[in-house]
């Protein structure tokens, strides 16, 4: 796991955070998710008969106490790249999940006294009930997301396709794309401003016109701003930007300001620096499969200068092509 992943997975550990995920993608704002009943449960899955042991890890797990049930349990799972297999990967987190409550119930029924027939031959009581599991699949990766999103997606149907859908569950994903949040609304937390403000990282008119303008940036906290600046490559982000609030000190949260003023005038230097990796990484993707200066650049419509400079560069981190060390070679002498 990638250091950006585990920042976003401790960002999203937070129960106020974690229940507003849930309740703005899926619920559409509504509090289904209460933070105040949550409480994070282990990650790892283990499961062990006579075929064999397996283990899985999950990112982060909460249970929730609910009213006429004991708890229902959520599941978080952060992506930074396509995964072509996710819906039968997320079948199989929660199948072991159920597996592992029958297990449970088998273990407990063993010791009381069963009906014949079903019940005694299973274990498991007529009146036993399991409590729902529900994963949700938050990508916040540079490409666009282009994977399943559901069982229907990843299955070779054949000809007779409509007829044998009928008989196979679709077994849809929930998924957070943070590149494509329709609706930023829905979130009640801090992760309104942060979700706005990375689906426009690339944009900086977008960008700026959000830092001018929206009162939400004043929930923005110092965690918020840093890992923002870690999963957007931009470390002015983290270190000037946060040191610049404090030494202007134009917290003004009762203005709806926050942070973001001062974070406006260094805005430029810090996409900069991100825009410069984003090319710099594009530009050694096609390095790694061959391509020459002039292909590159018409390729990626940029000015042949531009390109050669950072191919020159690169060729010195050849075939590795460390885009951090190619960047700090090139603006940071």
């Amino acid at each position: 796991m990638g250091v950006k992943d585990i920042r976003l997975k401790v960002y999203l550990s937070d129960e106020r955070r974690y229940a507003d995920i849930w309740n703005g993608s899926v619920f559409q704002g509504k509090e289904i998710v209460k933070a105040q009943d949550l409480k994070q449960v282990s990650p790892v899955l283990d499961t062990a008969d006579v075929t064999g042991t397996e283990e899985m890890l999950r990112d982060v797990v909460m249970k929730q106490s609910l009213t006429g049930q004991k708890f229902a349990l959520w599941t978080v799972e952060n992506q930074e790249y396509v995964d072509y297999g996710m819906p039968v990967r997320i079948m199989r987190q929660e199948v072991m999940s159920y597996s592992e409550q029958i297990r449970k119930k088998k273990k407990e029924n063993a010791k009381e006294e069963l009906q014949p027939g079903g019940e005694y031959l299973y274990k498991i009581k007529k009146d036993d009930k399991i409590y729902p599991v529900s994963t949700l699949v938050v990508y916040w990766g540079k490409e666009e997301w282009d994977g399943p999103k559901s069982l229907h997606d990843i299955i070779d149907w054949g000809t007779e396709s409509e007829e044998i859908k009928k008989l196979v569950p679709e077994y849809p994903i929930h998924f957070l794309d943070l590149s494509k949040i329709e609706h930023p609304e829905y979130f009640k937390t801090e992760l309104r401003p942060f979700f706005e403000l990375y689906r426009n990282r690339n944009n900086k008119v977008a960008f700026i016109d959000y830092l001018r303008n929206s009162q939400e940036c004043s929930k923005m906290d110092d965690e918020s701003w840093d890992v923002l600046g870690k999963v957007t490559n931009s470390p002015k982000l983290i270190g000037e930007f946060k040191n610049k609030v404090v030494e202007k000190a134009e917290y003004k949260v009762e203005e709806g300001i926050g942070m973001c003023r001062a974070l406006q005038e260094f805005y430029d230097d810090g996409i900069a620096e991100g825009q410069a990796i984003k090319l710099i990484e594009m530009v050694c993707r096609k390095m790694a499969k061959g391509k020459g200066i002039p292909q590159i650049a018409d390729e990626l419509e940029e000015d042949e200068r531009i390109i050669e400079k950072i191919y020159d560069a690169a060729i010195k981190f050849s075939p590795g092509f460390d885009v951090t060390k190619i960047y700090d070679m090139m603006y940071k002498k």
